[in-house]
Order: C-alpha cells, then structure tokens, then sequence
C-alpha cells in the first residue's frame, strides 16, 4: 500500500517536471544498491535498505511548489532563480516530516516518511559542509541522504535537461572520484567506484 501511495505521489512529480520521469526509478535502483553494498561493519538490515530506496523516490517532492519556468528554464539560473530552486529540498523536506508527524501521534512510532523527509531535507548536504538548506557537514549529514545525494548526481549528470547535454558513464565516474571529501561521504565513494558499472547497468535498462 505504501509503495502504490508513494508512486501515485511520484507520479505527479513526474506530471509537473519534464526531467524527473525516469529519473526517481533510477534513484530508486541506484540507492537501494548501493546501500545494499556497505561495509559489514555498517551492514543494514534488509528492511532499511528497502525503506531507503521506496524514500528515495519522494527526494523532490518539493518541486511541485517551485515555479515550472525555473524548473525547465533552457539557460544557467541567475542568483534569484537559483535561490528559489533552493527551497524544493525544505519544503520537501517539511511537507514529509508533517505527514510523519500525523503517523507518529497516532501509531506512537515513525513511518517511512521519516526517512524520505531526512533524504528530501539533506540530499543536497555536501561532505564539507558547502550544501543546502543547512550546511552540514561529514556524518552530521544523514546517511540516508549521502547514499542519494551520489545516485542524484550520477543521473543528473548522465542525463539530458532542458539547460544541459548527457556525458558519459566514464566522464561521471570521474566526476564523483573527483568530488570524494568533498560534495560526497569518501567511503560510498569508494563503494560507488567499485561497483560504478553496476551504475551505468542501472541506468541503461530504466
């Protein structure tokens, strides 16, 4: 039941930005991997990884409350369009961690929403601290968050926008290695180089 709300609610995304179709299943396929591939020692419980693929696919819902000529503007964003773009991850962020806070009063316990609100607030966190909405930094930055915020830019990078050409599987491996400390968790990086063909798989059949 969850799965069909949440793709009924990923769909409306879809509906609203051009771009966002295909691109929440790859987030989908490419979080759940990944997070399927930690270390043992950081080893998650099957269910956790299930929960941080389904959450992914609600990373932008906040889209729907920007202004569709931003989102599918053919040239670079001023300051002003940009700030404003900014606000998807709050307001996505906010919106998911209300409908939780509805779960939790009457069940006494979290929902996945909890999860999706963490990845739509954090998934543009860098690893240095230089991100949004609040600029936090290292493991401060959820994990949940770490492990989409490298599917997001994979796919955005590989994939054709309005604004952008699509470069290459290779090109966006050297792209990710490249930003490792920096904009991405150094230890998924490493995971995401080992298995990075695994990524370009994922990408080619959806």
């Amino acid at each position: 039941t969850q799965k069909v709300a949440i793709e009924a609610i990923t769909r409306m995304v879809e509906e609203y930005d051009d771009d966002t179709g295909t691109h929440v299943k790859r987030i989908e396929a490419y979080s759940y991997f990944l997070s399927s591939k930690l270390n043992n020692d950081e080893k998650m419980a099957h269910d956790i990884i299930e929960s941080i693929g389904l959450a992914s696919l609600l990373h932008d819902i906040g889209k729907l409350m920007i202004s569709k000529d931003i989102l599918n503007k053919p040239g670079k964003l001023n300051s002003e369009e940009f700030e404003h773009i900014k606000q998807h991850s709050s307001v996505g962020g906010k919106i998911l961690e209300e409908s939780n806070k509805i779960f939790y009063d009457e069940f006494k316990k979290d929902s996945f929403l909890k999860m999706a609100s963490l990845i739509a607030y954090h998934h543009h966190e860098k690893w240095n601290g230089s991100g949004y909405p609040d600029g936090l930094k290292g493991e401060e930055i959820p994990l949940c968050a770490r492990i989409v915020s490298i599917a997001d830019v994979y796919d955005a990078i590989r994939s054709k926008r309005v604004y952008k050409k699509a470069i290459s599987h290779e090109e966006a491996v050297e792209i990710i290695r490249g930003e490792s400390g920096k904009s991405f968790d150094p230890k998924l990086v490493d995971i995401f180089l080992k298995y990075h063909k695994d990524f370009d798989d994922i990408f080619n059949k959806l």
